[in-house]
């Protein structure tokens, strides 16, 4: 994604994904100063460890469907805070794609 001011379009089937820390799990970068945003795809089946963020996150669901905080599932078009706190283990039920804004330097920690 090019780094721009003007509107751009964005397909999930267009953007390049790198494999992440966690087996099923890829992410690809967006351009979003002064924000971190990232796409993040999770493969169906994938269990997601235990783990906190270490700053404010907004998780949106763009696709897919999975295992929430305290096992309510996230569907597609829900949105959720989240950061400080513990969270998971979670299933992912279905091929899954969530967009994630945080501020830079948030980390994803086990």
């Amino acid at each position: 994604m090019s780094n721009s001011n003007q509107a751009q379009i964005v397909e999930l089937d267009e953007l390049t994904f790198e494999k992440g820390d966690i087996e099923g799990v890829m992410t690809s970068l967006l351009d979003f100063d002064p924000c971190e945003a990232k796409v993040v795809f999770y493969k169906a089946g994938t269990n997601v460890p235990r783990h906190k963020h270490s700053g404010q996150t907004l998780t949106v669901v763009l696709k897919g469907r999975c295992e929430g905080p305290e096992g309510r599932d996230l569907v597609s078009g829900m949105l959720y805070k989240c950061g400080g706190a513990q969270y998971g283990p979670w299933l992912v039920y279905e091929d899954t794609y969530f967009l994630i804004i945080q501020k830079a330097g948030t980390k994803f920690i086990q």
